[in-house]
């Protein structure tokens, strides 16, 4: 399974990061499969240092004993770029 968080920016903020659902990589990639997906890193990446009240960002947690797929590609994190929060919940129904 693969944990989307939606993410508030700045610099190593406690609550920066926000579970918002857990899915199998299979079924993300085919609801984000209009969006441009980036790997980020193996841990809990920043996201700009400047803070944010709002959470701003989609970021997906793949981990190393889930399935791969073809952008999920590695276990760790990944932004879903150009897509709000907002906007993959919907997707995400």
């Amino acid at each position: 399974m693969a944990t989307v968080y939606f993410v508030k920016e700045g610099h190593h903020r406690p609550d920066s990061y926000r579970a918002f659902k857990t899915e199998p990589v299979s079924d993300l990639e085919s609801k984000f499969k209009e969006n441009k997906i980036v790997y980020l890193s193996t841990i809990r990446p920043e996201l700009n240092i400047e803070p944010s009240i709002y959470e701003e960002r989609v970021v997906v947690e793949v981990e190393s004993s889930e399935s791969l797929g073809k952008w999920f590609d590695r276990a760790g994190f990944f932004v879903v770029d150009a897509l709000s929060p907002k906007q993959a919940a919907k997707l995400l129904k």
